[in-house]
C-alpha cells in the first residue's frame, strides 16, 4: 500500500511541476521568476516520493486520536469564520490561544502570551514588513 501511495504521489509533483513550467523561472528584473517555487515544490515532491517508494514497508501506524483532529478542524472552521468580522490579530490570537491550552499538558501563563506575540509578530512581518494584504482590523487593535 506505501508504494501505491508513492506512485500517486509522484504522478502529482510531476503534474506540478507540469503546471508549473507555464510559469516563467525568470523574472522581470533578472531574478527568480514566479515558476521557480512551484518547480521546486513539485520536484521535492517527486524526490520524497521516490524514496517512499524504495524503502522497505514499514508497519502501519493507528490513526490518531480521532478527537483530536475534530478539535483541530472544528478550531480552524471557526477562526475561518471569525477572520473577517474580527480581522487578522483578534481572530489568530484566539486561534493560538485556544490550541495552546486545548493540547497543553499544563496551563501555563506562556501560552496565551506567545499567542499575542505570535499574532502581532506574524501581522507585522505580513502587513508591514511585506505588506501581504490581511482582513480589516474593525476593533481597530493595531493602526
Amino acid at each position: 500500500m506505501d508504494r501505491i501511495g508513492a506512485v500517486m504521489l509522484l504522478a502529482f509533483g510531476g503534474f506540478w511541476v507540469w503546471q508549473a513550467s507555464r510559469f516563467s523561472a525568470r523574472g522581470a528584473d533578472a531574478g527568480p521568476g514566479p515558476g521557480v517555487l512551484p518547480t521546486a515544490l513539485g520536484v521535492g515532491i517527486m524526490v520524497l516520493a521516490a524514496i517512499s517508494f524504495f524503502r522497505p514497508e514499514v508497519e502501519r501506524v493507528a490513526l490518531p486520536q480521532i478527537g483530536r483532529i475534530g478539535v483541530i478542524l472544528g478550531s480552524l472552521i471557526g477562526y475561518a469564520l471569525l477572520l473577517e468580522p474580527l480581522g487578522y490579530l483578534a481572530s489568530t490570537t484566539l486561534l493560538l490561544a485556544f490550541l495552546f491550552i486545548a493540547f497543553a499538558e499544563r496551563r501555563r501563563l506562556w501560552q496565551p502570551l506567545a499567542a499575542v506575540a505570535m499574532s502581532f509578530g506574524t501581522y507585522y512581518i505580513f502587513r508591514i514588513l511585506l505588506s501581504v494584504p490581511l482582513p480589516p482590523d474593525p476593533l481597530d487593535l493595531l493602526r
